[in-house]
């Protein structure tokens, strides 16, 4: 959310918020900084974007092959936004929101970063799913047994977070689904 460069951020005395170094009269997008770190050109590091993903397969006597996948990517991206109200940012401001209008009272919120972009992140996710598979010949074709098993680990990493800044904040919002154990089969004639 772009306020423009006419427009500034509330001070932190203003906020009243731990850890918020923002510049009071300062344009946004030219010195804002989030404890010491500016936050007009966020870099996403090298190791976010990283993903490690393999698989193979080898065929055993008797007409079985095991095959398997295994990946490691990122974790959720950790952010924290306060949903700042009016009746903060209006002082250091010297009038209200925007979006307030003629409405009165405005009730109208502006979410504030608390962390730097792409500073922060959850741990990374391994997952590994292993296949077993039986070739049956029949008179005119052929049956596919498979025994897959999904998150063979059983992993239970954080898929996603809260990211609004408050008592839940940083609470997971789900996690990577348990281990799955899977049979199915293929009829080719």
């Amino acid at each position: 959310m772009s306020l423009g460069p006419a427009r500034l951020y509330p001070t932190t005395a203003a906020l009243n918020l731990p850890g918020a170094a923002l510049t009071p009269s300062v344009p946004a997008f030219t010195d804002t900084t989030i404890n010491g770190r500016r936050i007009c050109r966020a870099v996403t590091p090298w190791s976010a974007n990283l993903q490690v993903k393999a698989n193979g397969s080898y065929p055993l006597p008797y007409d079985i092959v095991v095959s398997g996948a295994i990946q490691n990517v990122a974790g959720p991206l950790v952010t924290a936004s306060y949903a700042t109200p009016n009746a903060m940012i209006a002082p250091s401001l010297g009038r209200n929101l925007a979006a307030c209008g003629s409405r009165i009272p405005c009730t109208s919120t502006v979410n504030i970063p608390l962390i730097a972009p792409q500073t922060m992140f959850e741990d990374r996710r391994t997952q590994i799913d292993l296949r077993l598979t039986k070739f049956v010949r029949i008179p005119r074709g052929r049956v596919q047994l498979n025994f897959d098993v999904y998150n063979a680990l059983n992993a239970s990493n954080v898929l996603t977070i809260n990211t609004n800044y408050g008592p839940s904040w940083l609470q997971p919002t789900s996690f990577l689904p348990g281990r799955l154990f899977e049979l199915s089969g293929q009829l080719s004639f």
